[in-house]
């Protein structure tokens, strides 16, 4: 019997999307552009953890396909760690890169 094999470390350097909500948008002035506020990258539970997915291996598009009302946020995943979350895979069927 065989093993899978451990997934890949992903690197400081990764660029990760996330879904992001119009309800987790802010305005930094009155007529200044929408960006993700703070709500947008809090964690589920005390896993801290987000979903996330690999730029490397999906699209914004087919992230966001199932869902019509989202932004996606694009970070490092450095940034992430340096926040104390980890960043690590989690495959979910359907969803290349997660």
């Amino acid at each position: 019997m065989t093993t899978a094999p451990e997934p890949l470390p992903i690197d400081d350097n990764a660029l990760l999307l996330r879904r992001v909500r119009r309800s987790e948008t802010t305005r930094d002035q009155a007529n200044g552009p929408e960006r993700p506020s703070s709500d947008a990258f809090k964690h589920d539970g005390a896993e801290r953890e987000i979903s996330v997915y690999l730029l490397s291996e999906t699209t914004p598009e087919r992230i966001t396909s199932a869902y019509p009302d989202v932004y996606v946020a694009v970070v490092e995943a450095r940034l992430l760690r340096q926040l104390g979350l980890e960043v690590e895979r989690s495959a979910v069927e359907g969803e290349s890169g997660h």
